[in-house]
């Protein structure tokens, strides 16, 4: 089951618990933590490179499955901000 879900009555349903850890660690990583780090400070145990398969993953956005976490716009913001890093780190190797 996807991180900040649980099945219920045969359906995804929302694990509040989970979704607040993965609403801090958006929030987190967002005002400028690496995803490594704003993982850890919201209680998330997972490696940087679930972390941001979690942050890639547009079934929080909700669709017949999975009720939505995430607004668009947080969705958005979160894939810009991860382009945005991956651009910057990849031309910092090159130099």
């Amino acid at each position: 089951m996807l991180y900040g879900y649980e099945l219920s009555g045969g359906k995804a349903a929302i694990n509040e618990k989970e979704a607040a850890k993965l609403k801090k660690m958006i929030k987190g990583y967002l005002e400028g933590k690496s995803i490594a780090l704003a993982g850890k400070d919201a209680g998330i145990s997972k490696s940087a490179s679930a972390l941001r398969r979690m942050l890639s993953n547009p079934n929080y956005l909700g669709n017949r499955y999975y009720p939505a976490i995430l607004t668009k716009r947080t969705y958005n913001r979160v894939q810009k901000t991860l382009a945005a890093r991956s651009h910057a780190a990849t031309r910092n190797a090159d130099e």
